[in-house]
């Protein structure tokens, strides 16, 4: 089974999306046919309307539609290498590709429930459900609810259950508090280590 993983891609209005395009188009050259599981780490979507640091000044303008909008159109480019294939395939009475697709909720995402939290009028009217990725046929992991698949967790981040905050450090530190193996986003940056218990070994992956 093939992971192929998607770090966090924060799209937002004004934000380039070629790279997303690449992405999804290198999925398909690479993998189709084969049994893969693609998993994106979350902060797909940017929420910069609902920053903490940007509410005061109303955003200067930025709107959660456009912020929901925007990152709609980006995820959109980034699947349609594989539904175009798909379609192809369809229209040619072949079989199609259906990879495993999984996205983790991220805290930029999250910033949408943070809101509804700190002014109860906003529920029923934004969700994380705006957000297009079930509708494209992803499974959504909301944030801190980790999805273990093939033995590896995936999660935005993981955290310090006593503390409630985020496991930060080299990665062999987390590997050893995290006890199994685990890839996270968050950080925009590359670290990675192994490390054996028993005889196996456990993997840790921060992309």
């Amino acid at each position: 089974m093939i992971h192929f993983v998607i770090p966090d891609t924060q799209a937002g209005p004004g934000v380039p999306t070629d790279h997303l395009r690449w992405i999804g188009q290198y999925l398909v050259d690479q993998f189709a046919g084969q049994q893969v599981r693609v998993i994106h780490l979350g902060d797909h979507a940017d929420m910069h309307s609902l920053s903490s640091y940007s509410k005061k000044l109303e955003a200067e303008g930025e709107r959660y539609r456009d912020d929901i909008d925007a990152a709609n159109e980006a995820f959109a480019i980034l699947n349609a290498p594989l539904r175009k294939y798909n379609e192809i395939r369809r229209q040619r009475k072949e079989a199609q590709w259906h990879p495993d697709l999984h996205i983790t909720l991220g805290n930029h995402e999250d910033r949408i429930d943070r809101a509804k939290g700190d002014d109860p009028r906003l529920v029923g009217t934004i969700s994380t459900d705006d957000l297009n990725y079930a509708k494209l046929g992803w499974t959504v992991h909301p944030l801190l609810e980790p999805v273990f698949l093939d033995g590896i967790g995936y999660s935005h981040y993981w955290y310090n259950p006593l503390s409630g905050r985020p496991y930060v450090g080299m990665a062999e530190t987390r590997l050893r508090n995290i006890g199994h193996s685990f890839t996270m986003g968050h950080q925009q940056q590359l670290l990675y280590a192994v490390r054996y218990v028993a005889g196996k070994s456990q993997h840790a992956l921060v992309d």
